[in-house]
């Protein structure tokens, strides 16, 4: 057991500016959302490929095996799972990446992966889960916790009226317009990377508060 004294001793010596300064919080937010960001790449990518008119349109499953050829370090079961945190937490629920990343990541897919929610509950599940972490729950408790949730939604499959679903997604386009590279309103940490030639997903364009209204 080190000794209290000399940890503080030693600590005095480096200060949270000195250690900000080596940009040691921006390396663990890296570290954290990397196969986020990864499914936001592969996201894009896979927009961008359907776009293309001059090829024949080829499923998810189809496009993630290509990947997983070119790229073999990581399996097509990895690329499929961020492909899917991504699409489900940030397109659908319009969260940030930095909102998810101190989730563990085979928590977010199994909350992504589930047919039998809605955004709503995946919004509030996540937010559950960041509480009982600060409450200093371990990864097993909130593993179990989370999987029994689940079963129960498995069990009764949440039905939401068109209307809501309608509304919700309108919501998620005004939280994520994708022509924007920064948020005026939630500041993102990193801005999404947008192909220079892609323009959108089909969302259609929001007005923003700090929009002026054209003249009548």
């Amino acid at each position: 057991m080190p000794d209290i004294k000399e940890l503080r001793k030693q600590m005095k010596y480096f200060h949270l500016t000195t250690l900000q300064a080596y940009e040691i919080p921006d390396a663990i937010s890296t570290l954290l959302s990397a196969r986020v960001r990864l499914g936001q790449s592969v996201f894009f990518a896979y927009q961008q490929f359907k776009r293309n008119k001059d090829k024949p349109i080829i499923s998810l499953a189809q496009y993630l095996r290509v990947i997983a050829m070119a790229y073999p370090m990581l399996s097509q079961r990895t690329y499929h799972r961020s492909y899917r945190v991504y699409e489900r937490f940030i397109i659908e629920c319009g969260l940030w990446i930095n909102e998810i990343e101190q989730v563990d990541f085979v928590l977010l897919s199994r909350i992504a992966e589930c047919r039998h929610i809605t955004p709503y509950t995946r919004r509030d599940l996540v937010k559950q889960i960041l509480d009982r972490m600060e409450q200093g729950d371990s990864y097993r408790q909130l593993s179990d916790r989370l999987g029994k949730v689940l079963e129960s939604y498995k069990e009764r499959p949440e039905q939401l009226p068109d209307a809501v679903i309608r509304a919700d997604k309108r919501l998620v386009d005004v939280k994520m317009d994708l022509t924007l590279s920064r948020s005026k309103i939630d500041e993102m940490e990193y801005p999404a990377k947008i192909p220079v030639d892609f323009s959108g997903i089909g969302l259609p364009r929001v007005v923003l508060p700090w929009d002026k209204p054209e003249p009548e």
